[in-house]
């Protein structure tokens, strides 16, 4: 009955979004120092429909936004990027994502690059449209962020649990459901990571 259930249901049966908001923002300095500038890119996954993208802006106290001069018009779409340029040093560094109506559960990824090429990757939940840039982030600030995402995403994400709760009633005994679980966890993060790394294309 539950699977009929499940099956008949398309608003059911469909699964969350696991991708998230991806924005990079590359801080660049200018050949003779005399201007900041910084990029902000994005690419949105594809399940939003046409016309509720978001919105997404570097706030800051010392730079503007020159994209329509510069790249001409740009529309909320899945992917694009902007450019902005400062007149002194910014004292604070944040990104906005703004949704027309409501944001669909996605979750946001922002990888920051100063002008050195260090990296900061800061992982946001879905309720939050500001994400600030501190100065600097630890190690354990950063394994923080992506765990207590993670763990969100598991338990938001009811098919992940109706999934692992298929796998154990599969397995049986308690050994198997141990290896069957761990099997499949072995499995989803080397994905992930050839993914993240570009190492496969799908």
């Amino acid at each position: 009955m539950l699977v009929s259930l499940v099956w008949l249901s398309p608003d059911f049966a469909g699964a969350h979004e696991g991708r998230p908001v991806f924005v990079q923002l590359t801080e660049v300095s200018a050949p003779d120092n005399a201007e900041l500038q910084y990029r902000l890119q994005w690419k949105i996954p594809p399940v939003i429909r046409a016309g509720l993208e978001p919105v997404i802006t570097l706030v800051t106290d010392a730079c503007e936004d020159r994209s329509k001069r510069l790249l001409g018009v740009q529309g909320q779409k899945l992917s694009g990027n902007k450019i902005y340029y400062c007149y002194k040093a910014p004292a604070s560094l944040a990104v906005a994502i703004e949704y027309p109506l409501s944001n669909p559960a996605l979750s946001s990824l922002l990888v920051f690059f100063d002008s050195q090429g260090n990296s900061q990757h800061l992982f946001s939940d879905p309720e939050q449209r500001l994400i600030p840039i501190p100065k600097e982030a630890s190690a354990l600030a950063v394994a923080r962020q992506y765990t207590v995402g993670g763990i969100k995403h598991i338990l938001l994400g009811w098919d992940h649990l109706l999934f692992v709760l298929c796998l154990m009633v599969l397995a049986g005994s308690p050994i198997r459901i141990l290896i069957t679980v761990t099997g499949f966890t072995v499995a989803h993060t080397v994905t992930l990571v050839f993914s993240a790394l570009n190492l496969i294309a799908v």
